[in-house]
């Protein structure tokens, strides 16, 4: 961290960092338990259930858009001033429902919230890369993709309080975290940032999106990884069904142990990586996921299914902080912002792309889907060692000039 900034700034800026993984997740999150008092207020019935579960998954849409969008901007007119940008729109079209009414108002600001929540997310891991080098780097995504787990188990909690004490309006009033981000943000966000070029390029040096295209191997991998990753929430309850455990409060406490050790493995990602490269621990997330997925296919018996899902966990925790420190290793200092809005849109993708997935698989069944999908992992995990995706290349030929602003 910049050696000149006092501690408060410092705080500060590490609130604002953890924070860009939290305020990307409950822009969809923040509405999950609000859905059928969303749905009844609607009309209920079909539509109405229809009208709400697009009202709740659209952040999740605009996020793919919004994150390589807010990290093109950030590359042209700067870290602080995008990020204070979408923080704004954030704070605005968050908040919207404690005023808004009407279906078509309710899913453009939720949009809109999309839009802001993906640029965040941009810009906050180029500020990681930005102000912390080495083991402080991994240590602080490790962290802030924690926090945004813990910010993700509360919003649920705390939904269902609010839908209870205000009615279906209340929940939108949790976006108001965004306006304090903003607050700490102007504050304590200051260049200078990327390093951008100055000199004139070296002979056949690569531009902006040739340097990005290189990285396809990362992204098609992560696209992967969190189709997996979407399998567990979606398909886990008719797997468990499927396999004898029709108790809906016995489906959630068992789908619940992936979180946990995502948690703590996320959480312990900077301390572990004294040990491991990013490189070996982006195979270890494919592989743990797909032996997981493969495992609870045909179990019936709780043990098993709690430690096969506990596996999966180890490799989600692991997913967010391990693909972004190898993106940020690897992608030029001017670039890095935009590479990061890439890696968030890969990581929404997957999970847009996880029911088409699992409706192409049906014809397998459930236990087919979950067998096929661990599988796919586990080949992944294979190619990523072969194929040496991840591993760190060597630097691309381009003179760095001054730093800017």
């Amino acid at each position: 961290m910049t050696r000149e900034a006092g501690k408060l700034t410092q705080a500060g800026r590490l609130f604002v960092i953890f924070m860009g993984p939290s305020l990307g997740g409950l822009a969809p999150l923040g509405l999950a338990v609000d859905q059928p008092a969303l749905a009844a207020h609607f009309g209920g019935g079909v539509e109405g259930t229809l009208q709400a579960g697009t009202v709740f998954s659209a952040p999740s849409l605009a996020i793919i858009v919004g994150a390589p969008l807010g990290g093109y901007l950030a590359e042209r007119v700067g870290y602080r001033l995008t990020l204070l940008i979408a923080l704004l729109v954030y704070s605005i079209a968050g908040p919207a429902g404690l005023l808004v009414d009407g279906y078509v108002p309710l899913f453009a600001s939720r949009l809109v919230l999309g839009l802001a929540a993906g640029a965040v997310m941009a810009v906050y891991l180029a500020l990681a890369a930005a102000y912390f080098d080495g083991a402080a780097r991994s240590k602080v995504i490790g962290f802030a993709v924690a926090t945004s787990t813990v910010v993700g188990m509360l919003a649920l909690a705390l939904g269902g309080e609010l839908v209870e004490l205000g009615g279906w309006r209340a929940p939108f009033a949790m976006y108001l975290i965004g306006a304090v981000t903003l607050v700490a943000a102007w504050a304590t966000i200051h260049g200078p940032f990327q390093a951008q070029v100055r000199a004139v390029k070296a002979p056949g040096a690569a531009g902006s999106l040739n340097l990005i295209a290189r990285l396809w191997p990362i992204y098609l991998a992560l696209i992967l990884i969190s189709i997996g990753t979407f399998m567990p929430s979606a398909g886990g309850p008719f797997l468990l069904k499927a396999n004898g455990i029709e108790r809906p409060g016995a489906q959630g406490l068992l789908l619940s142990v992936g979180s946990a050790s995502a948690f703590f493995t996320a959480a312990g990602y900077g301390f572990l990586r004294k040990w491991f490269s990013d490189w070996a621990l982006f195979i270890l997330i494919a592989g743990a996921m797909g032996v997981g997925l493969a495992a609870a296919a045909p179990q019936h018996a709780w043990a098993a299914l709690f430690a096969a899902f506990m596996v999966v966990g180890i490799g989600t925790g692991f997913k967010a902080p391990v693909a972004a420190s190898i993106l940020m290793a690897q992608a030029p200092p001017q670039v890095r912002a935009a590479a990061a809005g890439l890696n968030f849109s890969c990581i929404f993708l997957g999970q847009f792309l996880g029911p088409f997935v699992m409706r192409l698989l049906s014809p397998f069944g459930i236990q087919g889907t979950f067998l096929i999908t661990g599988g796919t992992l586990i080949v992944t995990a294979g190619a990523i060692a072969v194929a040496g995706i991840g591993k760190e290349k060597a630097s691309i030929g381009i003179t760095i000039g001054s730093e800017a602003l």
